[in-house]
């Protein structure tokens, strides 16, 4: 690792996460969705583009703050789930090792869980993944740590993209197990997951603002050197929209108050359900965000056609709806056979 290299803080307690990121803050200039399209289509590498991330309006704000209850109890027990699955297999060589961002949150509650319930200290980091996992990263990583205890965390599966890097970058490093453990997997792609089923987890429709205030992840020549870690920025304007810690503390201490019932580990096979959706509509594959979670990411990030929902009553999906009758998107019913939400960009 480059000894001088600075990394990018996050608001969460450093006690929880070693961020293995580059701070990029003042070295790149963030350009808007429409800016980033346009550098795409004359030949830019897509994740060497820093976006603007605004603030949440404070309707949208107020109303998934203060829904954060209703899904609590569920994200608890899923933390809990998929904690004692990864615990079991790899003890305490266990190294948890969280893709940016959505990785972070739950990386930090199955540390929390695992010290709390068998007072153990595991070592947590976070990287990033860009056309495979960060090199230098891993390498640090592997100079401290078993690269069998190596377990990567995200929050959920969608279509597949962070499984099939993993799976291909992985191969460079010996002994590392390239499975992914998750909150909530429908694809069975994840090895691990504490709910094999479509359920809301309240921190993804808040990205950078549940996340500890870290940017996405780039690789870009111009600002990440050879022996650097892949970069990301510090989002110090949106400190005043932040919940990232009053997430995880919250999701803690129902964790720690309340007995939960573990669910049973189960291994589904694996059925991807987004190339039929996108064909029986008409649209690429690229205009979906499959499932709950990435549907609710979308409705904040993305300019969205419709919002397909196999039952608009489903209570797992008042949230999204809401959010999505807020921004002025569409909502059709439509029988999804895994998924209970799907977005569809324009």
């Amino acid at each position: 690792m480059n000894k001088q290299l600075k990394i990018v803080k996050s608001s969460y307690d450093p006690k929880d996460v070693t961020m293995l990121v580059k701070d990029l803050t003042g070295l790149v200039t963030p350009v808007t969705v429409a800016e980033k399209d346009e550098m795409v289509k004359n030949g830019a590498f897509e994740r060497a583009i820093m976006i603007k991330e605004y603030p949440m309006n404070q309707e949208y704000e107020d109303y998934i703050t203060s829904r954060f209850d209703m899904y609590i109890p569920s994200t608890a027990v899923a933390v809990a789930s998929v904690a004692e699955q990864i615990y079991k297999a790899k003890g305490n060589d266990l190294v948890l090792v969280s893709i940016v961002r959505a990785g972070i949150p739950i990386g930090i509650l199955i540390k929390r869980y695992l010290e709390h319930t068998y007072h153990v200290e595991i070592p947590h980091y976070a990287v990033s993944l860009v056309k495979g996992l960060d090199d230098n990263a891993m390498k640090y990583i592997l100079s401290k740590h078993k690269a069998e205890g190596i377990q990567f965390i995200d929050g959920w599966t969608g279509k597949g993209t962070v499984t099939n890097e993993l799976v291909d970058s992985a191969k460079n490093y010996a002994g590392v197990d390239a499975s992914l453990a998750v909150l909530s997997d429908v694809t069975g792609l994840a090895k691990y997951a504490g709910i094999r089923d479509d359920f809301a987890v309240p921190s993804a429709p808040m990205n950078a603002c549940a996340t500890g205030l870290v940017s996405i992840t780039v690789f870009n020549n111009d600002v990440v050197g050879p022996d650097d870690f892949h970069g990301a920025m510090y989002l110090k304007d949106l400190e005043p929209h932040d919940h990232s810690r009053a997430f995880v503390d919250m999701v803690t201490e129902y964790m720690i108050s309340h007995t939960l019932t573990i669910i049973p580990e189960t291994h589904p096979a694996v059925y991807l359900e987004c190339p039929e959706v996108a064909k029986d509509i008409g649209v690429d594959m690229k205009k979906l965000n499959p499932g709950i979670n990435e549907a609710a990411r979308a409705i904040l990030r993305r300019d969205l056609k419709e919002l397909l929902v196999r039952r608009a009553d489903d209570w797992d999906v008042q949230v999204i709806v809401s959010l999505a009758r807020m921004k002025g998107v569409a909502i059709r019913e439509y029988p999804l056979k895994t998924y209970k939400a799907i977005s569809v960009a324009k």
